[in-house]
């Protein structure tokens, strides 16, 4: 056996006791969950264009864990589902930071030329909304590592 050989069965034989007198460490929280649902209820009048296509927009970190604490729009086109309701088919609004505040806003240009957020439902619950002097407004939702968006 060479001398790194017996090195590292030295190593070993040394650790293996102490391993075994361990108490066993369970998983960790996720640090980040998905957006499963989407879904917007259209509550004000149609006045504009209602062939424009209808667009969620989810902001959220670029990258988990990012030093610079930067974000990425994400984007949806949302299909009819009623003659007011629209979802996401295929959400992929995965790897969101947990217990961090986050912004989503849809663009329906068939109401407003400014993005809305009046009753949008992220993961079945109806997300906070701010209205800004302008009129725009800007959804602010959480989520926790199993999913719950508050």
């Amino acid at each position: 056996m060479s001398r790194y050989g017996r090195a590292a069965l030295l190593i070993a034989s040394v650790l293996a006791p102490a391993c075994r007198h361990s108490s066993p460490v369970g998983p960790s929280e996720p640090v980040t969950a998905a957006v499963t649902t989407v879904r917007y209820e259209r509550l004000k009048p149609v006045g504009g264009d209602a062939s424009a296509p209808v667009v969620v927009t989810i902001w959220y970190a670029l990258a988990p864990g990012d030093p610079y604490d930067r974000t990425s729009p994400r984007l949806c086109v949302l299909e009819a589902s009623g003659s007011n309701t629209f979802v996401c088919r295929s959400p992929r609004f995965e790897f969101i930071p947990v217990d961090r505040d986050w912004t989503a806003s849809v663009s329906d240009p068939a109401v407003s030329s400014l993005p809305v957020a009046s009753d949008l439902y992220l993961n079945l619950t109806r997300i906070r909304v701010i209205t800004y002097p302008n009129g725009a407004q800007s959804g602010v939702f959480r989520i926790d590592a199993h999913g719950h968006v508050s």
